[in-house]
């Protein structure tokens, strides 16, 4: 029997589990890189440093600019997992999927005086993951071509200015500019011989968030026994909470239909005061602030207090106690979507019909310390959560031509638990062992019978 063309929708079943392995890919890679850290450039001599291996490259510089006052460094990284894998695309392996990421890392800093320093820094990267597959019939007179993708790139740049006025007030100002992105891309085209017709699907899906802002933070230390620290920020936030672009062209008529759609951005204004006070008495330590936060956003202001306190009590000199409070509020919403699989967390603000989050903590802890360094401590928390976001029952975000506003349910959560960890501080052999028990739950109305579910681990059928 002659071969049969593989269909698109086949394709499109596979695609989930390739994806995957490049999701996979990404999380072994952060974990590997995670202790990559930005420090500050040599004032006193040029150097430079660089490396090539199987899967990644890397290269480093840094010296001073002028007088010792100023100086610079410079890195960047890029895997090689996408050419690696290029000499096993063949026929058998066309559709192995393909992975990359780099980042570029620059700072500088300059000694205005003994009391005034300058620091900038910036950082972009991108992670991109994605698979091809092509294809014909069995007497080749159709082939296919399949490809997609998704990624995120960021980009962030701040400007730093230190100030020491004495030896107990200090000041950091600082000005900041981020941008992130979120994308998925598709491609299919199908070849028909011996006409050479050619028909090409393309769709783009894009997500971000730009920020824009300043900071003013600053810290007194009246004595050795009390601390007050207040600031203030305002950020002009603008969110793309996504836009899709469709192409379909046909060569044999020469023709082509262009699409766009999706959300229009938000523009919003968060500014925020604090104040923090810290004070010790004998073996007894309290640490009272208070948050206030005005988010601006579609015509409506949400003004929020948010109190906080902790708590420590040193019961011995191996043995201490602590316990903690505080009111939450959060302007940001991360919407998952679990049931397909892949990493399409996306960042959503609070409008005009989506509240901020809001919540509630609770936390109890004992730090006890051993000899030789060792460290022991467990502690226990507890939260409620109201205002949360979660997908509608066969809602997800593929569906472009609906406001994420619309593909939404609002509901409320709680999660609790116990954190253990042993500390090794001193010595030739230093590490640490930690673990964690604990449970995250959602309950929304229209989501599951209204019965509450494990968050992400979502079930809505109605079992008994």
């Amino acid at each position: 029997m002659e071969k049969k063309l593989l269909s698109l929708e086949l394709y499109r079943r596979k695609k989930i589990s390739q994806v995957k392995t490049g999701a996979l890919l990404v999380i072994v890679l952060f974990i590997l890189f995670i202790s990559f850290m930005l420090r500050e450039g040599n004032n006193q001599k040029f150097s430079g440093e660089a490396g090539i291996g199987l899967l990644t490259t890397h290269l480093l510089l840094e010296g001073p600019i002028k007088n010792e006052k100023t100086s610079f460094i410079l890195s960047g990284r890029r895997t090689f997992l996408d050419v690696a894998t290029l000499p096993f695309k063949n026929k058998n392996l066309n559709d192995l999927p393909a992975y990359y990421f780099y980042d570029l890392n620059g700072k500088s800093n300059h000694r205005i005086n003994k009391r005034n320093r300058i620091y900038l820094s910036i950082y972009t990267g991108e992670d991109y993951s994605g698979t091809k597959y092509k294809g014909s019939s069995g007497d080749f007179s159709k082939k296919f071509e399949c490809s997609n993708g998704f990624g995120w790139s960021n980009l962030t740049t701040s400007a730093r200015w230190n100030s020491v006025f004495s030896k107990r007030l200090f000041s950091n100002l600082t000005f900041i500019y981020s941008k992130y992105l979120f994308k998925t891309e598709e491609t299919k085209s199908e070849t028909f011989d011996p006409n050479g017709i050619l028909d090409v699907y393309q769709s783009r899906y894009t997500s971000g968030i730009d920020d824009i802002g300043s900071r003013w933070d600053i810290e007194f230390y009246a004595n050795t026994f009390h601390t007050l620290r207040t600031g203030t920020n305002y950020t002009y936030h603008t969110f793309n909470p996504g836009f899709n672009i469709r192409k379909d062209l046909q060569d044999s008529i020469n023709n082509s239909l262009d699409t766009s759609y999706g959300n229009k951005k938000i523009n919003i204004r968060d500014i925020y005061l604090y104040a923090e006070d810290e004070i010790k008495i004998k073996r007894f330590t309290i640490n009272l602030g208070v948050h206030f936060s005005v988010f601006k956003v579609e015509g409506v202001n949400y003004n929020l207090i948010q109190p906080r306190m902790s708590m420590s009590y040193e019961v011995t000199s191996k043995l201490n106690l602590k316990a903690g409070y505080g009111i939450l509020n959060q302007h940001l919403h991360l919407l998952t979507n679990s049931s397909i699989g892949l990493p399409t967390d996306l960042w959503l603000p609070a409008t005009r019909r989506i509240k901020p989050q809001h919540g509630a903590y609770y936390s109890t802890g004992a730090y006890y310390a051993f000899p030789k360094g060792l460290k022991l401590s467990m502690e226990g928390y507890y939260r409620e959560m109201k205002n949360l976001i979660e997908y509608k029952e066969g809602a997800s975000f593929y569906q472009y031509s609906l406001s994420w506003e619309d593909k939404v349910e609002t509901g409320k959560g709680k999660a609790y638990g116990i954190e253990l960890m042993l500390q090794k501080q001193e010595g030739r052999l230093t590490g640490w062992f930690g673990t964690t028990l604990s449970r995250s739950d959602r309950k929304f109305e229209a989501l599951n019978n209204g019965r509450t579910f494990p968050f992400k681990l979502k079930c809505f059928k109605d079992v008994h």
